[in-house]
């Protein structure tokens, strides 16, 4: 190796030695990395909850402490937040329940609304399931307790509700095991002599639920509470075929003619004209079992459950699922629809099979409506109940034909013109008639609701309590609105009426000129006496909107010098009716007096005083305004800020030879 190289090995030894030694100083002078701190579990802040979420059957998530699998960690603010919404929170675990709810054409209502929680607790329960309370009391929280606690209990049902039902969905019909009648064959044995001779000896299979109730009873056969008297004699073949016969449960004619031959005394009634359909067609299985029920009269439902079979409305009933904007009849709302109809024909000489004539039905409930009123509405005290209101449902308010306010234009279409006028009494232009107007009479003419004040205070009651102040406008404290305001409508704002403020005048006589005097105040000039008055009075001097003189400097700006001159004194302590009438007057500007006239009053007018004071002139009668402002200028001698530069330089000889500089 030469020298060169030598040297060259050497350098970068030592280069390399300098490069690890600065590499152990940096290291030994940079601190370690810090581990993450761990982050905290939910229980670490809620410890209170192990203990309240431990006895009884607790949810695995709770058991596991990981409250992470339904909740969202919150940080500093608090709530309770989960990580999505039921059923899909519960799916990810309960996949059973997931696959009912897919594939199941029957399921609970809780289960199809997603409600999980309407019968499990989410955390912990003493009872199975995580269930809130015992499984067949939890029934009864959402199922009537009446069916299912008479006398005599089906057997099954003492075992439980899932002896025969599924909890969250099922193939069958109200969530059953199994078909409705494979399910009875499950106990009993229909083949045996003993269940055969129960039933006339007949080969009974089927439609068990047709003559016995299937939770309970009040009596031993569990059979329903009504009866059809062949069922309870076991006469069947008053009906059917005869039971060795080849086929026992043939009907040689079952329809109304069937029927009557029981029911003879019915037959003349029912082939009137008008019946229900069913009656007429002899149809009478549509709403009718031929063994037993439950409700009374052997009706296939319950009767406010039967008519909604055939008869449909969009604001009540069993298969609306969200009721529509509107309002219903309550009578028929409640199913119950023989108060006004008959099931099988009508009363006679009535139609749609109402049991009475149509006015005395709505008095049945509506009896105030129907009594005689000092002041009657011809549709109701005639008892034309049905000029204004449907029977069933209706779009509107009070099951009304129409809106309201086209309802009442179809008698009082002399209103009609008010409707374009572009003042409005809001009740009237919302077509709010009854909230000034009795629909069925009253008391009060024109079938008002209140009198004077009283009616109009239901709306305006801020008025009603100004009223009461001193100082009101007479016919407002006296509560005489009508007075000033009309009713409905009007082409003047306020509702003033068609004159506008020219009922003013009316009590104002004094006034009656102004609208043709020389020299009026312009507001009073067009009679619009509410550009300076308050029309129902206050505190000021003649109710004026304010006090002078700032009311009159809303309009006139004569207080331009003001601030940094002088005001004449009366203008600036607002006695403005010092020099001016307040609404006409034979000067211009409204004057009181002519020229010096005006000015006498506060000012000294001897000659020599006045000569004095105008440097040796005497001025001319009626000359005052011709140098001064009467209401304010830049110094205190108010005169006009134009001025002819000899008198602005106080030299007065140049025009006056008797004058002084």
């Amino acid at each position: 190796m030469t020298i060169r190289n030598r040297k060259r090995w050497i350098t970068l030894g030592l280069a390399g030695l300098l490069a690890g030694l600065a590499v152990v100083l940096t290291s030994s002078c940079v601190a370690p990395p810090q581990k993450a701190a761990a982050r905290k579990t939910c229980v670490d802040c809620h410890s209170e909850y192990v203990g309240q979420f431990s006895a009884g059957g607790v949810h695995q998530p709770v058991r596991d402490q990981q409250c992470d699998a339904c909740h969202r960690p919150h940080g500093l603010i608090g709530g309770v937040y989960l990580k999505q919404a039921q059923p899909a929170l519960c799916f990810p675990c309960h996949t059973q329940v997931e696959q009912t709810f897919r594939d199941q054409p029957y399921l609970h209502a809780p289960v199809k609304k997603g409600a999980c929680d309407a019968c499990h607790e989410p955390h912990n329960s003493p009872f199975p399931a995580l269930l809130p309370q015992e499984k067949d009391q939890m029934c009864l929280t959402c199922h009537a307790a009446e069916p299912f606690t008479r006398p005599y209990v089906h057997a099954p049902l003492a075992d439980g509700c899932n002896t025969c039902h599924q909890p969250h969905g099922a193939p069958q019909p109200f969530l059953l095991n199994a078909e409705k009648d494979a399910l009875c064959q499950d106990c009993h044995a229909l083949s045996e002599k003993t269940f055969r001779a129960k039933h006339g000896d007949y080969p009974v299979t089927t439609g068990c639920n047709d003559c016995h109730s299937v939770h309970s009873a009040h009596n031993p056969q569990l059979l329903k509470a009504v009866v059809h008297q062949p069922v309870a004699a076991q006469s069947c073949d008053d009906c059917h075929a005869a039971p060795d016969a080849a086929q026992p449960f043939v009907l040689a004619d079952f329809d109304g003619e069937r029927c009557y031959a029981c029911h003879a005394d019915l037959q003349h009634s029912f082939s009137a004209e008008g019946g229900h359909p069913p009656v007429q067609d002899g149809e009478c299985r549509t709403c009718h079992t031929p063994h037993a029920s439950d409700a009374a009269g052997m009706l296939a439902k319950p009767a406010a459950e039967l008519c909604f079979a055939c008869h449909t409305f969009a604001t009540f009933g069993p298969d609306v699922a969200m009721r529509q904007a509107g309002s219903s009849h309550q009578v028929a709302a409640e199913g119950d629809c023989l108060a006004c109809h008959g099931p099988h024909v009508a009363a006679p000489g009535r139609q749609h099979l109402l049991v009475d004539a149509a006015e005395q039905l709505c008095l049945n409930c509506h009896a105030e409506q129907g009594r005689a009123k000092a002041v009657g509405h011809p549709p109701a005290s005639g008892m034309e109940c049905l000029t204004c209101h449907q029977p069933h449902e209706s779009r509107g308010e009070a099951l009304l034909t129409m809106p309201q306010k086209e309802l009442c234009l179809t008698c009082h279409a002399d209103l009609d013109e008010q409707m374009a006028m572009p003042g409005q009494h809001r009740p009237f232009v919302q077509g709010n008639c009854s909230g000034c107007h009795q629909p069925h009479g009253g008391s009060q003419p024109a079938l008002l609701i209140a009198q004077g004040a009283d009616l109009c205070a239901t709306c305006h009651q801020s008025h009603a309590m100004q009223r009461q102040e001193p100082n009101r406008h007479q016919p407002f404290s006296a509560g005489d609105c009508a007075t000033c305001h009309q009713a409905h409508a009007s082409e003047q704002p306020a509702l003033l009426p068609p004159d506008g403020y020219a009922v003013c005048l009316t009590c104002h006589d004094q006034l009656q000129a102004v609208t043709s005097a020389q020299h009026a105040h312009e507001p009073a000039a067009r009679l619009n006496c509410s550009a300076c008055h308050a029309a129902h009075g206050n505190q000021e001097t003649a109710y004026l909107q304010q006090e002078q003189p700032g009311l009159c400097l809303r309009c006139h700006q004569v207080d331009r010098d003001w601030q940094d001159g002088r005001a004449h004194a009366p203008a600036r302590e607002g006695q403005c009716d010092a020099c001016h009438t307040a609404h006409m007057a034979d000067r211009p500007n409204l004057l009181k007096a002519a020229g010096r006239a005006l000015c006498i009053d506060c000012h000294d007018f001897d000659p020599a005083t006045l000569q004095t004071s105008h440097r040796g002139v005497l001025p001319g009668p009626d000359s005052c305004l011709q140098c001064h402002d009467p209401h304010g200028g830049k110094d205190a001698s108010l005169t006009h800020p134009v001025k002819h530069q000899p008198f602005a330089e106080g030299d007065c000889t140049a025009c006056h030879p008797g004058g002084q500089s």
